[in-house]
């Protein structure tokens, strides 16, 4: 039985939606697609039909009538009546992408709603979600009769980020069931990039940005293959630095760490800010291997995500320490690199004199040595 899948899209999507569409046939075979748009060139529909052939994927086109606008029927409504033909339908946005198997979501007997979003975890009054998230994944029984539009409006609801991240049981909409939301080892089934900050942009502002540039850079014939979900390995493939290192900091004042990143060109440097950043780190941009982050609070997923991710962290920022991040640091086993006069408390870091910068850096350029070392047993 195919799983069929309605996706609205704009003809300035097109990025996104082939995203999409390539995670979710990744992790999954029997589909049928319906895209709902404005005026996608057909020869779009060619391209990707010629891509998907020989594999269990069907695509419909559906070409929304302009007077849509004039009624309160939703393009999802509009689609469901006119062209799907399977009992049940799941709702996707071009920002989001999907990383594992769908089966479980087909299988529950929701009704209406099961979705995953992950936002950054902020007070942020312009992503309207005030460190929630948003539900617009949908999944309708066709049989149902819906009385009223399947605008988003009426699909909304509000989940706790921590709850959706840990899949623990969370009570869904109106008289649903509660349900257990499955997830691969570390990435919710569907994840939408549902804030005004997407991750295609300059600034890193949201987690899992790294997940949809995995999809995104995927070619059609990598996706031949099904994988039952994506594995963080995957992700980590894509990166172009042997280690990531990174500082979190109020200041622009960033000791050497131009030096650093012009010395250490296979090393990744990542700037995160829990304010926005000044004009003069945008000019850090220059170098393809720093990465500025603003805006990311303690509590939040991005902040745990580039805890995870990153090798070691650079106590290299002037002005006071953000938090506790040394600490976390320390606590998460992680190299503390750091100068003298940016040393911010005692938590083990490996001090260096400003004016013997080549120690540090070759310390840096060592530590696949130093952490085979101390993996046997040795201290270097």
């Amino acid at each position: 039985m195919n799983k069929a899948l309605i996706v609205v899209a704009k003809v300035n999507q097109i990025q996104e939606l082939e995203t999409l569409l390539k995670s979710v046939i990744l992790h999954n075979q029997n589909l049928h697609f319906y895209i709902a748009h404005n005026g996608i060139a057909k020869q779009w529909f060619g391209k990707i039909r010629k891509r998907l052939a020989g594999l269990s994927v069907d695509l419909t086109s559906v070409r929304l009538p302009e007077e849509l606008a004039d009624t309160d029927k939703s393009p999802f409504r509009y689609t469901l009546d006119y062209h799907v033909e399977e009992e049940s339908v799941l709702l996707l946005s071009p920002d989001m992408v999907v990383t594992g198997d769908l089966g479980p979501v087909f299988q529950k007997d929701l009704g209406n709603i099961l979705s995953i979003s992950s936002v950054q975890n902020q007070n942020d009054p312009e992503t309207g979600t005030d460190g929630r998230v948003k539900v617009i994944s949908h999944h309708v029984p066709k049989s149902v009769n819906l009385k009223t539009s399947l605008s988003e409006e009426n699909i909304s609801n509000k989940m706790d980020v921590s709850l959706l991240m840990k899949g623990r049981k969370r009570k869904g909409f109106e008289n649903l069931e509660e349900t257990e939301l499955e997830k691969g080892p570390v990435y919710p089934i569907v994840i939408h990039f549902d804030t005004p900050f997407k991750p295609w942009s300059e600034l890193r502002r949201v987690p899992y940005q790294n997940v949809w540039w995995y999809y995104a850079n995927l070619t059609w014939d990598e996706v031949i293959l099904t994988s039952p979900f994506l594995l963080e390995a995957q992700v980590q493939s894509l990166s172009n630095y042997d280690y990531v290192g990174w500082v979190y900091t109020y200041s622009d004042e960033l000791l050497h760490l131009e030096t650093l990143a012009r010395e250490l060109p296979n090393i990744g440097f990542v700037v995160a800010a829990p304010t926005e950043v000044s004009d003069s780190l945008m000019s850090l941009l220059v170098y393809p291997n720093i990465t500025l982050v603003p805006g990311v609070s303690e509590d939040s997923l991005l902040y745990e995500e580039i805890v995870r991710e990153s090798d070691f962290y650079l106590d290299i920022n002037g002005y006071m320490e953000v938090g506790s991040v040394v600490a976390d640091m320390a606590a998460a086993g992680k190299p503390i690199l750091a100068f003298e006069e940016t040393k911010h408390g005692d938590h083990g870091q490996k001090v260096f004199s400003p004016d013997n910068l080549f120690l540090m850096i070759e310390t840096i350029r060592h530590l696949e040595v130093e952490n085979l070392l101390s993996s046997i047993g040795i201290s270097n």
